[in-house]
């Protein structure tokens, strides 16, 4: 059987508790990037067919959505308000994307008919307008910041930081003429037959009372916006909604009670095997996601408590992973899986014993223990405060495997009932951060997983032989080594005996060579010299250690996890040596090149700073102000190299050529000595 709905139907589905369409348990969150919901608008509008759904009859007269989550939430997120209180009953107010249409744009993305812009929490101010897949420049985001926040601020109050902003205090910057599309299409809801003249007067009466100072975009200044509003014509973008959008009439396809239900006995569209089948379009679900699905289908009223213990750590479909490894190794007598596969979580779960322990021992309450080990190891993780919350978070979402080595050693000991004093905590970071940043972190896990539980694990020595851990080296030896190859002009940093005998002797002492042939143990002390030297130089995690007290006073609340997927953080790199004066520049020294893009000239800048100061300023001119070289992570010993830095230059300027690459690789060793000296305390 085919039902058609229209989209203020299908608005209402995952909104309304009237609404008797409901989504599967197993069903996962929003996922759709921006862009995405801009496409599926301007497809709608263009009067382009966006598929079909798919929905299963029930016992209780609803019906579950299995298909087309991701563009009926769309469709939704394009009618929400959030300037009418009534409307905000949407999810998470304060998170949720906004939908804006700019009326009268004078460029846009390639293959648009309609210029739709979605602005988020990390991006109130929207994406840029001739490529909505990229973010605002530096300076654009910087005038945008002053813009939103002082049309926000309350008298009195202290400012507002921009991912503090509500929805309805975000708008698009790079736009013409932009509104909420709400406003657009509202106006047709009970009435398909209004005129173009009553459409446009409740657009700008609804302009009028919400934006009555009027908005400032890149190229209109707010005392011009409602004039402008007023005095132009809008027709082709009435006649698209009330010939396109408000006419579509998208199909579902219902299927019978029980028919989709193969593997579902309580008719509640839990069948995992089924969505995959028929989760054919869109964005896809990959194997952790579809696992959580297949969990949440097992034990759907644990959904909640899993994203609430997960939200601030890791992803809910990551724990979920997680906690069956561990149980896995209760059940199996210790040992590791590194991949669980669909099938084989469908098995798990069939288990008893297995079913037993996630859902009643480490998920299935409040204070479960999956819990209890991810507040023990995120505790351990931050040193004391010294590691920032974000490289916590970093380091556990993109190595979740010596992570998860972190919680099996964990959950050994809590059951011990002992105590990790300061000296276990420093052993536990050294060898998580080292083989995070300077390892083999597969390797590491899978020949130590049995060996964690161990009492003295900790301070074991790794390598054996292998470079499982590339040794860390004294950071005035290595900077004895940059120096010289800075002081010779020498691109080329690869290690050996002959020139480098005091750090190769170091290297093979830490490896232990004894019972290895030489010849190919020297060739791997040299390519793993490599790996060691770019995780030194490009590894801006470092960097956020350095300035561990500024991002903690900047940044106390981020968190780069969110629903929908949106792009990375709040603040900017920046070059202390402008990029503008390299890159693109043909009078370059290789030398200049190679060191500008290094961690040891980028520093962590959240936009309320860059708003005070000239991304194009010399270093030498940044630098006047002692207090600002501390915010810069320089010490005094190195500010005169960066103090030479007055202006651009080529590469006939050996000296400046000199003192740049200097002072860049002596802030990179000062850098790295944080690391190092956290490390060994």
């Amino acid at each position: 059987m085919v039902e058609v709905y229209n989209l203020f139907e299908i608005s209402k589905w995952l909104v309304s508790e009237n609404s008797n369409i409901l989504l599967p348990a197993m069903q996962r969150g929003f996922v759709w990037k921006p862009v995405q919901i801009e496409r599926v608008w301007d497809s709608i509008l263009s009067g382009y067919p966006i598929g079909a759904f798919m929905l299963s009859e029930t016992e209780n007269q609803t019906m579950w959505l299995f298909d087309g989550q991701q563009r009926s939430t769309s469709i939704a997120l394009a009618l929400y308000n959030p300037w009418e209180e009534e409307r905000k009953s949407i999810g998470n107010a304060h998170q949720l994307p906004v939908v804006w249409i700019d009326l009268k744009p004078e460029k846009y993305s390639y293959g648009q008919k309609f210029v739709i812009r979605v602005v988020t929490q990390s991006h109130p101010w929207g994406y840029q307008l001739f490529n909505n897949n990229a973010i605002l420049s530096v300076s654009d985001r910087v005038k945008a910041l002053d813009y939103l926040i002082s049309e926000n601020e309350e008298d009195g109050k202290q400012k507002k930081k921009y991912i503090d902003l509500k929805p309805e205090e975000r708008y698009p910057y790079d736009s013409y003429l932009p509104i909420p599309l709400s406003f657009a299409l509202a106006p047709f809801e009970g009435n398909q037959d209004i005129s173009y003249e009553d459409w446009k007067a409740i657009i700008c009466k609804k302009v009028a009372t919400h934006f009555p100072l009027g908005l400032n975009t890149k190229y209109i200044k707010a005392e011009d916006y409602r004039e402008k509003l007023n005095n132009n014509d809008y027709k082709d973008i009435y006649n698209a909604i009330k010939n396109n959008a408000i006419k579509l009439m998208v199909p579902g396809i219902i299927v019978k009670k029980g028919v989709l239900s193969l593997d579902d006995k309580n008719n509640e569209g839990n069948d995992p095997t089924l969505f995959v089948r028929i989760n054919s379009e869109g964005t896809r679900l990959e194997g952790e996601e579809l696992i959580y699905s297949i969990y949440k289908s097992t034990c759907p009223e644990a959904k909640s408590l899993v994203e609430s213990l997960s939200q601030n750590i890791i992803s809910p479909a990551k724990t979920i992973v997680l906690a069956s490894k561990l149980v896995y190794a209760k059940v199996n007598n210790g040992n590791y899986i590194k991949n669980i596969g669909v099938k084989q979580f469908q098995n798990f779960i069939n288990n008893p014993d297995f079913k037993e322990q996630l859902l009643k021992n480490y998920i299935g309450s409040e204070d479960g223990r999956i819990k209890k080990l991810y507040d023990i190891a995120v505790e351990i993780l931050q040193m004391n405060g010294e590691i920032p919350n974000v490289v916590v978070r970093q380091v556990i979402a993109t190595k979740t495997e010596i992570f998860l080595l972190l919680l099996r050693y964990l959950d050994e000991y809590i059951d011990k009932d002992l105590s990790i004093d300061s000296s276990l905590k420093t052993a536990i970071c050294s060898q998580i951060y080292r083989t995070a940043w300077f390892g083999d972190v597969s390797t590491y896990v899978n020949e130590k997983w049995n060996s964690v539980t161990s009492d003295d694990f900790w301070s074991q020595p790794v390598n054996d032989g292998r470079f499982i851990q590339y040794p860390l080296i004294d950071p005035e030896l290595l900077m004895k080594f940059f120096e010289k190859k800075i002081e010779d002009k020498d691109n080329d940093y690869s290690l050996s005996a002959e020139n480098d005998p005091e750090i190769w002797k170091y290297w093979e002492c830490r490896i232990g060579a004894s019972e290895i042939n030489k010849e190919q143990f020297n060739s791997k002390i040299s390519d793993s010299w490599w790996g060691f030297i770019n995780s030194v130089q490009y590894n801006r995690l470092l960097i956020l250690i350095a300035q561990s007290s500024y991002i903690r006073d900047e940044f106390p609340e981020f968190n780069e996890l969110e629903r929908l997927e949106d792009t990375n953080t709040p603040w900017d790199w920046d070059h202390i040596y402008p990029s503008e004066w390299v890159y693109g520049q043909r009078k370059i020294h290789e030398l200049t090149r190679k060191w500008n893009n290094t961690i040891g000239n980028l520093r962590a800048m959240s936009l309320s700073d860059n708003r005070s100061e000239s991304n194009k300023l010399s270093p030498s001119d940044r630098l006047k102000d002692v207090s600002t070289h501390k915010n810069y992570f320089i010490e005094e010993g190195d500010l005169e190299y960066w103090k030479t830095l007055t202006e651009r230059f080529n590469k006939d300027d050996e000296s400046m050529v000199i003192n740049h690459a200097m002072a860049i690789a002596r802030r990179l060793v000062n850098i790295y000595k944080c690391f190092y000296h956290l490390i060994y305390n």
